[in-house]
């Protein structure tokens, strides 16, 4: 992990649910090529459910990685992707802070399209209700 801040997961709050028994934030073994970072197990689930067109979730480890994934991955970073995120933000404040993963995911799954819903134009597939 060479690139700056890539130590943990991008996603993760301090404490979270990435979090060993031991309290350490457990070692990310999961990267969105799309964004460019790093991400826990349970983070890396969370970007597979927003869909490839989204986020291209990649095993560190498993995966056959183009060069053009290492290219992107290199050119990012945990540090470079949250700084531009997290820019928009209020000042860091006592009420502003990176939600742990629980809370996160649970934040996308309630806001998530539907799978087979399609997005733009797509009939749905539903019940037309």
């Amino acid at each position: 992990m060479a690139v700056r801040g890539n130590h943990t997961c991008a996603d993760c709050a301090p404490g979270g649910m990435a979090t060993a028994a031991s309290g350490r934030a457990q070692r990310p073994l999961w990267a969105s090529v799309t964004r460019g970072v790093v991400l826990s197990v349970q983070a890396a689930g969370a970007h597979r459910g927003l869909g490839v067109q989204h986020s291209k979730v990649l095993s560190l480890t498993l995966d056959e990685w183009t060069a053009v994934d290492y290219r992107d991955m290199l050119a990012r970073g945990n540090d470079v992707v949250n700084a531009e995120l997290e820019a928009s933000l209020p000042a860091h404040g006592p009420g502003v802070r990176k939600p742990c993963m629980a809370v996160a995911v649970a934040g996308l799954e309630r806001h998530q399209v539907p799978r087979g819903e399609g997005g733009e134009g797509g009939d749905g597939g539903g019940d037309g209700g």
